[in-house]
C-alpha cells in the first residue's frame, strides 16, 4: 500500500502518520528494519521520510509463478473451466427443477439456465481456447481442418472432466434434496428417477442402433 503524498504534505499530515513515521525511525534505529528496505515506497515519499508497505512486488512475484505459458495447457484449461461452468450452470437448474418437483422452476428453467452458462463459458474462454465445450465440436473442428488433431484428445479430456467436476459439486450442494427426492434409490427411470439431472438417457422403446444414429446425426 503507497501512501498518498498529498495526504502527508502540509498542514493535511495527520496525527496518525506522524506517530507512524516516528515509529519507523525508532525501528531503524534499534535495527529492526533492513537494510534492504522490504517495503519499497514512492520515491518522494521516501525523501520526506515516510514509509509504508507496499505488496505490489510479492502480488507481481506470485502471478508470474502462477502463469501459464504453455499454449496448449491454457487452452485445456481454458475448455475445463469453461465445461465446468455450462454443467455448473445448467444441472443446478436442473436439479432445483427436479428435486422441487417444478414447484421452484419450470422445464423452461433449466433450458434457460442452459443458455446463461453457455454464454457465460464463451466470455471466459473464447478467447483462449475458441470454447468448444463439447468433444463433439472439437472433433467436427478438427475434421474441417480449423483445429489440429494433436488437440483433440487433450481438449476432450480436459471437457469431460470439467462436466465432472461440475456435476459433482451440483451433487453435493443438492445431495439433501435429491435424496429426499428419490428416497436414498438413485435410479435411471421412473416417477423418482434423479439421473436425468446430470444426463440425458434414451426412452425405453429406443434401440441400440437408433440411438447411436441420433449421435451421430447430432455431431
Amino acid at each position: 500500500m503507497r501512501i498518498d503524498v498529498s495526504d502527508v504534505t502540509g498542514d493535511r499530515r495527520t496525527e496518525g502518520q506522524v506517530q507512524a513515521n516516528k515509529q519507523v525511525l525508532v525501528m531503524e534505529e534499534r535495527g529492526q528494519v533492513s537494510d534492504r528496505d522490504p517495503w519499497p515506497v514512492a520515491p518522494e515519499v521516501r525523501e520526506m521520510g515516510v514509509k509504508g508497505p507496499s505488496f505490489k512486488p510479492q502480488v507481481e512475484g506470485v502471478k508470474q509463478t502462477l502463469r501459464v505459458t504453455n499454449p496448449l495447457v491454457r487452452e485445456c484449461l481454458g475448455e475445463l473451466m469453461g465445461t465446468f461452468v455450462l454443467l455448473m450452470f445448467g444441472c443446478s437448474a436442473s436439479a432445483q427443477v427436479k428435486t422441487s418437483r417444478e414447484t421452484k422452476g419450470q422445464y423452461l428453467s433449466a433450458n434457460m439456465a442452459f443458455s446463461v452458462g453457455v454464454m457465460s463459458a464463451m466470455y471466459l474462454c473464447k478467447g483462449v481456447s475458441g470454447a468448444h465445450l463439447n468433444p463433439a465440436v472439437t472433433l467436427s473442428f478438427c475434421s474441417l481442418g480449423r483445429v489440429p488433431w494433436v488437440k483433440l484428445l487433450p481438449y476432450s479430456l480436459c471437457q469431460v472432466l470439467g462436466a465432472y467436476l461440475a456435476s459433482g459439486l451440483v451433487f453435493l450442494v443438492y445431495y439433501d434434496a435429491i435424496m429426499d427426492f428419490s428416497g436414498g434409490n438413485l435410479t435411471v427411470y421412473g416417477a423418482n428417477e434423479t439421473a436425468s439431472i446430470f444426463a440425458t438417457y434414451p426412452v425405453e422403446h429406443l434401440s441400440l442402433s437408433s440411438s447411436i444414429l441420433d449421435q451421430v446425426r447430432s455431431i
